[in-house]
């Protein structure tokens, strides 16, 4: 793929404010026409420079998807393999976020899921990642905010 030029960074600006933009919008916005701006987009999109179109519902949203949440923390071989365990799990619509820790544990993961087989298939698939030394599934009972 070629480089992104600023018109590509202002198509993606634009976007990153309001995903549901219009391309005619878009268009309007950088002084391109709808076919140029669909093109660009579209590029992007195979380039996977945009890799999807998601709602990130507010704390005042409603709970949409799964209802149970559980947090994953996992030790690692050694050295720097948070990345390449993110990188497994990262494309999974169930996790929602992950974070590297410094101290005794390496990451935690927080996952939605609807049946308790499916965290324990997240469970058995972080198991069979090599950089993968141990894992734990800690099962959310109550939340307060």
């Amino acid at each position: 793929m070629k480089k992104i030029d600023d018109i590509d960074v202002k198509i993606l600006e634009i976007l990153s404010e309001d995903a549901r933009a219009s391309i005619s919008e878009i268009g309007r916005r950088i002084h391109k026409s709808r076919t140029a701006v669909e093109a660009r987009i579209a590029r992007m999109e195979q380039a996977h420079i945009i890799r999807g179109y998601r709602v990130i519902l507010g704390e005042q949203g409603p709970r949409v998807g799964p209802a149970n949440e559980a947090f994953l923390i996992i030790r690692h071989s050694g050295g720097s393999d948070c990345h390449i365990i993110w990188n497994e799990i990262k494309e999974y619509p169930n996790v929602v976020e992950c974070h590297s820790l410094f101290g005794p544990l390496d990451l935690i993961v927080k996952m939605r899921y609807a049946q308790f087989e499916e965290l324990m298939a997240m469970k058995e698939h972080l198991n069979g990642i090599s950089e993968v030394r141990e894992v734990t599934i800690c099962p959310v009972l109550k939340t307060w905010s």
